[in-house]
């Protein structure tokens, strides 16, 4: 307080102001205490009443109703904090305190809270303030709250309906305790659920069923009928009815027989799986009871090794989970099987009796072994150390492989049907064999000669694929024009129990001379320079076609039918170019073929190869494409095409036009040259048949004189 009122002023307000708001404040504080506890009251009562509700009807387990105490405890905690710790948390301030007051007395004009407000120096500086007005202010509002109730604000009425019903609700709950049927069912209640035992309901029907353990479970095999009895006490009801669930998801109910007086009994079948159930009849509805299946010994996993005959070179193979085997001949089987349980003993047993040998112990592992094994269906059987033996054992289907002839395959590059004495044949071997490749030849054979081997060394260790490149020279052979030639290649595995040889189908060339064979590759080119003055042929169209659609296209009128006949026009270009490329394929193939046989020349390479095979790849590869793309892109807007379409079909029919001189230039030279080189060899021909001639004349001159000497 300021030091400038006087005692009597301070004994005024601690009188007429500040004593009325504590009063006030103590009991704001009790209204909010006794609606936070209503509050609290009708959720514990509602809380345990569902609680109490559920487990009388669904018989709920320890871990459910622990489950229920925890989200019920929850809740209580968050209704504790929000209707009762945390409302009589918040400050009731003495400002705060005297605006309520003066809202509930309007004629009070404020006067209690500006009072307080000078009582605690929140109105200006001492020094500001008049001593004159704070004493007024102070003396008024203390003689204004002399005439007024400070309670008038709070709301009585509600704070008695608040006690009225805490209080109605206590006695509710006392009474439940006091009447004695209400008693025992509120004690079981509270015993199971807050005690958590395993107490009964009271009820006039008691089904317990029968070979149950304290946790209301037994256990089963799995794959045995199963059949529940349960024995009756008390009052026998009219039906009883079992509902079933499994853990697999399945559920059920089962109508149960009523056997002599007192027990109930029902079949659920073979079972394969747990399964949980509750028994219904009267006013029983029991616990639920657990039954666990015990599994019968089973096979859970599998890891197969296969052990290769040592020649092959293999790596033992390892199979996880397989029970189809593909097995190479006189391999060696082991089987590591995973089982769900430990067991006295295993075997595989086929058609023909147990096979192999099986090794079990304690963790629940069998090794099963089995050398040089034979095809056939067989089975996995087991039994556990109670003998119940697996109904359904695993099964084994073992494949054995027979160890084939290699695979071998032989391919000549660059050669055609024809070649020439002086030919070098480049020849591609490849042979794969499951097992390893021993020894690789290639064959060659003239007329009906003996054949003549080139053998292939291996790789150092047994190779399942052998790739081999070559020069054959059939020189060798003394090959002459008019004689056939014929390859192919042999393989031989490394099998030591019988071997296995493969060889592909013969390769059969005719022997030419140069000047025949250059008569049949001229023949082959005149062929290819007709087929280009057609795809030349085909160009001009396009070209043609393209001039008649490239006003409307430049003038923007983008229709649908436009840009389906440049589609159409695109694509007509791209097959084009595809043409071009084989084209040079096969130009570059007679090209290759002159080289291999020894008949090209230097003319020959530069004008097939800089003048018809180059420029054909620049068409394909580049200017066409381009052409191609640019007919397309006028489907959008001519602008973006970047190049003008008409200019690059001249190009390219420009190109075309050369590379057809080129050829028709070739032709011509090779007409010469293949007069000249008949011209050559029938002068070798008469040279031949003069010196076969005179051998004649001498010949017979000498035999006269030899017939004529004494």
């Amino acid at each position: 307080m300021s030091a400038r009122r006087s005692q009597s002023d301070d004994s005024l307000l601690r009188e007429r102001l500040f004593e009325p708001l504590r009063r006030l404040r103590r009991r704001a504080r009790l209204y909010i205490a006794l609606s936070g506890a209503a509050r609290m009251l009708v959720a514990i009562i509602l809380a345990s009443l569902a609680q109490l509700l559920l487990d009388r009807w669904l018989r709920l387990s320890i871990d459910q109703r622990v489950f229920f105490n925890i989200v019920i405890t929850l809740i209580w905690t968050w209704g504790l904090i929000r209707w009762v710790v945390r409302p009589l948390s918040r400050e009731l301030s003495d400002d705060w305190l005297a605006a309520q007051v003066d809202q509930a007395h309007p004629e009070l004009r404020d006067l209690l809270a500006t009072a307080v407000q000078f009582a605690e120096g929140r109105v200006g500086s001492e020094s500001s303030n008049s001593p004159a007005l704070m004493r007024r202010a102070v003396r008024e509002a203390c003689a204004a709250a002399e005439g007024v109730s400070f309670l008038a604000g709070l709301n009585h009425r509600r704070a008695r309906r608040f006690a009225l019903q805490s209080a109605g609700m206590l006695a509710l709950v006392a009474l439940g305790f006091a009447v004695p049927h209400t008693r025992t069912l509120l004690s079981t209640w509270f015993q199971r659920n807050w005690l958590v035992r395993e107490t009964s309901w009271p009820q006039a029907t008691t089904i317990v069923p029968v070979g149950f353990d304290e946790y209301g479970q037994r256990r089963f095999p799995i794959g045995d009928e199963l059949r529940i009895e349960a024995m009756n006490r008390g009052r026998v009801p009219r039906a009883a009815t079992l509902r079933w669930r499994t853990s697999s998801g399945r559920s059920g109910r089962e109508a149960m027989t009523l056997v002599g007086d007192a027990r109930w009994e029902a079949s659920l079948g073979v079972l394969e799986d747990s399964i949980t159930f509750r028994i219904v009849g009267g006013d029983e509805r029991t616990r639920e009871y657990t039954v666990i299946g015990v599994e019968r010994p089973r096979v859970v996993g599998m890891l197969t090794t296969i052990e290769p005959p040592a020649y092959t070179g293999l790596q033992p193979l390892q199979l996880q989970d397989q029970s189809v085997l593909d097995v190479p001949h006189s391999s060696r089987i082991r089987i590591r099987a995973r089982l769900n349980k430990p067991v006295a003993s295993a075997r595989v047993v086929g058609t023909g009796g147990p096979v192999g040998r099986v090794v079990v112990d304690e963790s629940a592992e069998a090794d099963f072994e089995w050398d040089s094994p034979q095809a056939g269906a067989y089975r996995f059987e087991l039994t556990d150390r109670w003998g119940l033996a697996n109904r359904r054992p695993v099964r084994l289907t073992i494949k054995v492989r027979a160890d084939a002839p290699p695979a071998v395959a032989l391919t000549l590059d660059g050669i055609g049907e024809s070649v020439t004495p002086r030919a070098e044949l480049p020849v591609e071997v490849h042979v794969t064999d499951e097992y390893g490749v021993a020894q690789v030849s290639v064959m060659m054979q003239r007329n009906e000669d003996p054949p003549a081997a080139t053998p292939l060394t291996p790789a150092p260790e047994p190779s399942r694929d052998l790739e081999r490149r070559l020069v054959l020279t059939p020189r060798d052979l003394d090959i002459t024009p008019g004689d056939r030639l014929r390859i192919w290649c042999e393989a031989r595995d490394n099998n030591p129990a019988g071997e296995g040889v493969a060889r592909t189908e013969p390769v059969d060339l005719r022997v030419l001379s140069a000047s025949d064979l250059l008569a049949e590759l001229a023949q082959r080119e005149l062929e290819l320079r007709q087929r280009f003055e057609q795809l030349l042929s085909a160009q001009r169209g396009l070209a043609d076609a393209l001039r008649q659609v490239m006003p409307e296209a430049s003038a923007g009128r983008a229709t649908a039918a436009l840009a389906q006949q440049l589609g159409g026009l695109a694509r007509r270009q791209s097959e084009h170019a595809s043409q071009v490329g084989e084209l040079r394929a096969a130009f570059e193939s007679i090209l290759e073929q002159m080289r291999n046989n020894k008949v090209l020349r230097v003319a020959d390479e530069r004008r097939i190869g800089q003048r018809i095979a180059q420029p054909l790849g620049r068409l394909e590869r580049e200017e066409m494409p381009a052409a191609a793309a640019t007919i397309g892109a006028l489907r959008v807007a001519v602008a973006n095409t970047g190049s003008d379409p008409l200019v690059q079909q001249a190009d390219i029919l420009d190109q075309m036009q050369t590379i057809l001189s080129s050829m028709l230039e070739w032709e011509g030279f090779n007409a010469a040259v293949a007069l000249l080189a008949e011209i050559v060899e029938q002068q070798e021909q008469l040279h031949e048949d003069t010196v076969d001639a005179v051998e004649s004349e001498l010949d017979a001159i000498l035999d006269f004189d030899a017939d004529a000497a004494p």
